[in-house]
């Protein structure tokens, strides 16, 4: 408590700067990325039966779908129907996420891309790939991708508070552990709490090239000296 209050002002110019520069950078030079998301339903014989025996098998047809809308005959049908060089069956591949539900009915495809567009036109994509390509089950489409309004990442008030808070922990144990190995005594009552003792006097520093100083002179009475 005492660092911190000893060394306040410079901890919270640490963390003033620090919290600044963080924020100007996410603002102005971290490529926003957006998200869009399509929602179908998987239909397969069988699959929404609700017993338990049969839990098992609908979640097994489910990661098996989804690691097939992943696979590379379906991303090269995505490639293809996009016509752009820059999204390779890879790039694709990087920015697609597929998930269901615990119910194992609900397909989710989410695309990642660095426009609104972009991502929107990747999630339509690869689900219409999926329903072409993927013959394990007829996939219907509940909810299209929609236009995302604003960016997934990076989020400024969550960088700017992680940068606040490493700032301001950084810079408060750098000056806690200045404090331990500093030796100096530039108090009384620093100099009485390290030996024990009480204080008895203490003697001034004085300034010979600044202050005039009496002396007195035994024979010659008191003068005035530079």
């Amino acid at each position: 408590v005492n660092a911190l209050l000893k060394h306040l002002i410079i901890i919270l110019a640490v963390v003033l700067i620090v919290s600044l520069a963080v924020g100007i950078y996410t603002a102005f030079f971290v490529a926003p990325v957006y998200t869009a998301s399509t929602t179908s339903l998987v239909m397969v014989d069988d699959l929404n039966a609700t017993q338990n025996s049969n839990i098992s098998t609908t979640i097994n047809i489910m990661s098996t779908y989804a690691r097939s809308v992943l696979s590379d005959k379906t991303m090269k049908f995505v490639s293809d129907y996009i016509k752009n060089e820059e999204y390779t069956p890879q790039v694709i591949k990087s920015l697609t996420t597929v998930t269901y539900d615990s119910g194992g009915i609900i397909l989710y495809i989410t695309a990642m891309g660095t426009t609104p567009e972009n991502a929107q036109l990747l999630a339509n994509a690869v689900t219409e790939a999926a329903q072409r390509t993927v013959d394990i089950a007829s996939l219907q489409v509940i909810n299209s991708a929609q236009l995302p309004s604003s960016p997934s990442s990076p989020s400024l008030v969550t960088n700017v508070f992680l940068a606040a808070v490493i700032s301001f922990v950084l810079a408060y144990g750098i000056c806690l552990v200045i404090d331990l190995y500093n030796t100096k005594i530039v108090s009384e009552s620093q100099l009485s709490t390290s030996l024990g003792l009480p204080v008895i006097g203490v003697i001034p520093v004085v300034d010979f090239s600044d202050e005039r100083i009496e002396y007195v002179n035994s024979s010659e009475g008191v003068h005035d000296a530079e």
